[in-house]
């Protein structure tokens, strides 16, 4: 069994554990259906916008991290391969987001550059966030209990270490190179083991060679790629929130506060590579952290209700939004190489010949 088969049915098993197995247990799906169905124009609209404008947002990240690209590449190059994540093998929305930028002019070191950039300033959000959330919880409120803790420091190890590497490499150029170095070696190792990984080569050059992009990079452009990667989840945020509430989730039954728990731990838990947009372990993060120990089966309804309707409007829509742009750059590819293959058959003119050309007419 290959191994993209492997991960496939480990999902479906976890799935159908997680929607048919656990939550029926706390859970009515024929409330939750109603619940969502109640929803009116005006709140469909305007969850329709936010999402939409989500998707701004998260495109708006790379396109800060890579001069010369416009908004309007930019946004449907990211569309197009977020689209594509969800149902092709790993690696294939970025070839498709690495593509279309080329497509638009691009430079490849430019957008590679671009590409790893906005990779951490994704993943750093979603790392820093849940770990600010869990010490500010444990500190504010005093919490004792030693797993928590021990999560909380362990958590915010990881940040400290992660962020005083990063800024060590880009302090110094001799740090990069040892740092590439080790990692070179150290992947050969493994490369040489069961694997038999093709192995690396001048891996500590071009972590120097990439060190100096990045620098150039985010000297000129850190601001407005902090900025939309905060406004991103930002409108994640709210539209949470407004899922919640326009579903039937009080806040009486759960404050701004608890809300942002919710999305905190729901932040962390999406960065499982095998779940795609953490479906499934992200909303039984929301149920349990906002309905906890209150045992109350209404309030488990509302707050699955919620949690669809947000994974409806900030998932699912993007997703069917991309295909669209997809879709237009596939067919403009076909097209240049049937232009080019055109070129090629009519090496004289570079094109074919049109009626009354060649005949005297």
């Amino acid at each position: 069994m290959s191994s993209n088969r492997r991960e496939i049915l480990i999902v479906v098993f976890v799935l159908f554990l997680i929607f048919v197995v656990f939550l029926p247990q706390f859970i009515d799906y024929g409330q939750v259906v109603d619940a969502m169905f109640e929803l009116t124009i005006g709140q469909i609209v305007l969850l329709s916008a936010l999402g939409l404008l989500k998707t701004w947002f998260d495109a708006g990240v790379y396109n800060s991290l890579i001069p010369g690209l416009g908004w309007w590449d930019g946004w449907k190059a990211w569309a197009s391969s977020n689209s594509v994540a969800f149902v092709a093998p790993p690696g294939a929305d970025l070839a498709i987001r690495f593509g279309m930028y080329r497509t638009a002019g691009i430079g490849g070191d430019t957008a590679g550059t671009g590409i790893i950039l906005s990779w951490f300033f994704t993943t750093g959000y979603k790392l820093a966030v849940p770990v600010i959330a869990l010490v500010w919880v444990v500190v504010a409120e005093g919490v004792t209990d030693t797993a928590l803790v021990t999560l909380a420091v362990i958590g915010l190890a990881a940040v400290v270490a992660g962020a005083g590497l990063t800024g060590m490499i880009m302090y110094r150029e001799q740090i990069a190179l040892r740092i590439g170095n080790l990692l070179e070696r150290s992947y050969d190792r493994l490369a040489g083991g069961r694997w038999k990984f093709p192995k690396a080569a001048g891996l500590g050059d071009r972590m120097v060679d990439v060190r100096s992009q990045v620098i150039g990079t985010l000297r000129e452009r850190w601001l407005p790629a902090t900025i939309t990667a905060v406004a991103s989840q930002a409108v994640f945020l709210i539209t949470l929130v407004m899922s919640m509430r326009f579903v039937g989730v009080t806040s009486e039954q759960a404050s701004l506060a608890i809300i942002f728990d919710a999305y905190a731990i729901g932040l962390l838990l999406s960065m499982i590579p095998i779940f795609p947009g953490g479906l499934g372990v992200v909303e039984l993060a929301y149920v349990g952290v906002i309905v906890g120990e209150a045992q109350d089966g209404d309030l488990a309804n509302a707050v699955t209700a919620g949690a669809f309707v947000h994974r409806i409007f900030t998932w699912l829509l993007p997703i069917v939004v991309g295909l669209y742009p997809l879709m237009a750059w596939r067919r403009g590819m076909v097209q240049r190489r049937a232009t080019k293959k055109q070129g090629a058959e009519w090496p004289e003119t570079g094109r074919p010949a049109t009626l009354g050309e060649g005949d005297g007419g």
